[in-house]
């Protein structure tokens, strides 16, 4: 499978994803996590309590590929995930 070029994963935690987002790409996905059940207590000692993607997007229907193709908004794990478009509105879904 080739990668998405409207889609960049800008960071992630645990794999130490960390880079310089591409400004082009206007959309912003923020996921958040809960750590894993039976790991919990060692991953907020080793990330800080919470699994977190970042992701730049070119559209709103990258977005919807990136959430889609990785089955985030229905993630047993989730907390919330963000959505921040290029006019500065933010849309929150999951908020649990």
């Amino acid at each position: 499978m080739q990668p998405d070029p409207e889609i960049q994963i800008v960071r992630h935690l645990p794999s130490r994803i960390d880079v310089r987002g591409d400004e082009s790409l206007p959309y912003l996905v923020h996921v958040n996590l809960r750590p894993p059940e039976f790991m919990s207590v060692a991953w907020a000692l080793l990330y800080g309590g919470s699994e977190e993607i970042l992701a730049r997007c070119a559209s709103r229907e990258a977005v919807d590929r990136f959430l889609d193709s990785n089955e985030l908004r229905d993630h047993p794990r989730l907390r919330r995930i963000s959505i921040t478009s290029p006019d500065g509105t933010v849309e929150r879904i999951g908020e649990r």
